[in-house]
């Protein structure tokens, strides 16, 4: 194409043909400036010569090399400038084709009305032109653009219109959607199942393939498979001079996978490189997020709302609910942390809009999950008894420890009324106390569930309440927590120590560590509520064997 283009002689028309191929050729590649270089002098050939048809085709392909490179608003304009000219046009056969590359364009820089529009246009006019795959292509489009905004009912018909459709060849690509669509509700296992089946009729190398099982490996907890599965997909991203925001967004995924296991080092790495790479806004508000939480782990909540603050610039202009539900809710955590329980409350409480507004009933849990520990800190228990009677039911293994372990927590405080059959089962374990035996099935419980989630950090407060009502093991219980757990859960493990010192009739000892515990919640005494300013100022209280004393203090747990 480079010597055709050198010997093209003085035909404008078939020079710029062979440009156009040839920045078609470059950006296959991934030499994506050349490619523009290459379309730039095809455009300008093409313009001298009159050649619309032609000059569509360079607008297009200028779109694509310019949407690869980042550049999401001059690709844009490239676009409607073809669209533009097409519609001046007597001959307008791919329009359809127009509207969904503006559309994605609109999905990639998180503008889901937009893209809704441009959609909605694109499978009208490939309806009119009979192009079956453009018209599948258009209503994958469509329903992207619908279940961001929340309309999964209108989703799930598009699905069926496009598996519908006779020689489009969409039929692995409805089943990888409705995986997601599956996922999107919260059905963990319906969605295995679809993903599993897409495999027989998709590359196990597409990227949106790669990505939705990394997503649905992270629900179902293998977080192992989900770590080693994302940064295969980044290093494939590599390997085949992927966009920089796909390779953005990939690195953001494997950010979330390594998280979820506890990994937070790597998380933040992974995190930090995609903040670098992406341009697009949802990778560089999902980055910024996810570098908000890791501060937050690390006990630096200054640090996460200087993240929260670049996430907010990013995602201005973004009206996506399920984005900005992550959003509020990360900052109900670090408002929490700070001692900011009014903002918290606030945050949390756009958090569960945004999250019914969707219907995503993971990101539900989890917010009234945060609004019930927010509430516990203040001592409203009946409101956070409220919260936890409308706790949606999900599959997501650390969601339902977290909810067990709010439930619990809250039965201390409220006339909480267990079903029969779980009564039943309380009643026959080995501990004396009614609480107790309820604390020991939702601690076993909730070890299991971080365990298959590999949540190590999560399982530490089930480690500190397991240590109260497994004297056998307590010891190994309370290490395991302080091994574990962030500094909150560091001096509740000092004051079981304690307890259990006193109760060994080691009363130098059980002083020792209640000088360590005291030492620590000095540390982060905004944070513990008023049961950890209650212990500031009568730690001895951490020895009493009764509920109210240290049982009291235990039940000020923040989840995440």
């Amino acid at each position: 194409l480079a010597d055709a283009a050198t010997s093209g002689g003085d035909d404008d028309d078939s020079t710029g043909e062979i440009l156009e191929r040839q920045a078609n050729a470059l950006e296959a590649c991934g030499r994506t400036q050349e490619a523009l270089h290459a379309i730039e002098d095809a455009i300008a050939l093409c313009s001298l010569s009159g050649d619309r048809d032609l000059v569509v085709n360079c607008e297009r392909t200028r779109g694509r090399v310019l949407r690869r490179v980042g550049r999401h608003a001059d690709a844009l304009a490239a676009f409607e400038r073809a669209l533009e000219i097409r519609q001046r046009m007597a001959e307008q056969g791919d329009l359809e084709h127009l509207h969904t590359e503006i559309a994605l364009i609109h999905l990639q820089c998180g503008r889901a009305s937009l893209a809704l529009a441009s959609s909605e246009r694109a499978v009208a006019a490939s309806k009119k032109a009979g192009d079956p795959r453009a018209e599948a292509r258009a209503l994958f489009a469509l329903e992207a653009a619908c279940l961001r905004l929340g309309h999964a009912s209108r989703a799930e018909e598009l699905l069926g219109q496009a598996e519908s459709l006779q020689g489009a060849g969409a039929e692995g690509r409805v089943l990888l959607r409705r995986a997601e669509l599956a996922l999107f509700r919260g059905k963990i296992g319906e969605a295995r199942q679809l993903l599993d089946r897409s495999d027989l009729l998709m590359p196990r190398t597409d990227t949106e393939r790669c990505s939705l099982g990394v997503r649905l490996q992270i629900a179902e907890g293998k977080t192992g498979q989900a770590q080693a599965a994302a940064d295969s997909l980044v290093e494939m991203l590599d390997r085949t001079h992927a966009s920089p925001d796909d390779r953005a967004a990939a690195r953001a995924l494997a950010g979330e996978a390594f998280f979820a296991a506890g990994w937070i080092a790597r998380a933040h790495e992974r995190w930090s490189r995609a903040f670098q790479e992406a341009s697009a806004p949802p990778p560089r508000v999902a980055a910024a997020l996810g570098l908000a939480r890791t501060a937050y782990e690390c006990g630096r909540p200054s640090l996460g709302l200087e993240c929260l603050a670049w996430a907010r610039e990013a995602a201005e202009g973004m009206d996506d609910p399920a984005m900005l539900a992550e959003f509020a809710l990360a900052e109900a955590s670090l408002c929490s942390f700070e001692g900011r329980h009014a903002d918290a409350l606030a945050a949390a409480e756009r958090a569960i809009v945004f999250a019914r507004q969707v219907g995503i009933p993971l990101a539900e849990a989890r917010a009234l999950i945060a609004r019930i520990g927010i509430y516990e800190t203040l001592g409203a228990f009946s409101r956070g008894a409220d919260d936890a009677t409308h706790l949606p039911k999900v599959d997501q293994p650390t969601t339902r420890a977290s909810a067990r372990a709010a439930l619990v927590r809250l039965g201390r405080w409220t006339n909480v009324q267990l079903p029969p059959q779980e009564t039943k089962y309380l009643m026959e374990q080995e501990s004396t106390d009614f609480w107790g035996r309820l604390d020991l099935l939702a601690a076993r419980e909730g070890l299991a569930l971080c365990r298959h989630a590999g949540a190590g950090g999560r399982g530490a407060w089930f480690h500190l309440i397991l240590a109260q009502h497994d004297a056998a093991h307590a010891l190994r219980h309370t290490r395991a927590a302080f091994a574990r757990g962030a500094e909150e859960v560091k001096w509740r493990s000092f004051a079981v120590q304690a307890r259990l010192a006193s109760k060994r009739g080691a009363a130098g000892e059980a002083q020792d560590w209640l000088r360590q515990a005291g030492e620590r919640v000095a540390m982060i005494a905004p944070r513990c509520g008023p049961f950890g300013s209650q212990y500031l100022a009568h730690p001895e209280r951490a020895l009493l064997p009764r509920p109210g004393g240290l049982t009291q203090v235990l039940g000020n747990i923040v989840d995440e």
